[in-house]
Formats: C-alpha cells, structure tokens, sequence
C-alpha cells in the first residue's frame, strides 16, 4: 500500500475541571489565534512535542511502544 501519513506528537489531556475553567477563559486566546491552532473543547490538549509524520502501516506501532515504554518506565 502506499504511504499513509499519521501526525505524532506526545501531548497530555487536562482534565474537566480545567476544560471547564478554559471555555469560560477561551475568548482571551482569540487574539493569539496566529500562535494557537483552536481544536474543539473536548479535543483539547497541550503538545509537549511534535514527533512528525509516520507512516501509519510501517512507523506508527514502532513510535507508539516506545512511548508507550517511557511512559510506563517514568510513571509513578
């Protein structure tokens, strides 16, 4: 097959509570919106790095063990 691109970043999720604090903060950002790409409240999240584009048939189960590894390895 050919190439199939998928986006990797390593990124973490807030949680509700802090979901919730932002919707009511959100229009403060929309003057920085060159800086921020804006996603859906519920898809929000804090990209601590971007890996690159993968390919998804080759790459992608390689990237996603060895963070999965680090991940595990440096949870407490």
């Amino acid at each position: 097959g050919g190439f199939i691109a998928v986006r990797c970043f390593i990124a973490f999720f807030p949680d509700k509570e802090v979901i919730n604090f932002l919707k009511k903060k959100l229009y403060m950002f929309k003057s920085h919106s060159e800086l921020l790409k804006m996603v859906s409240l519920y898809n929000m999240h804090i990209t601590l790095i971007f890996l690159g584009e993968v390919d998804r048939e080759r790459e992608y189960g390689k990237v996603n063990s060895v963070v999965s590894e680090v991940v595990r390895r440096y949870s407490a």
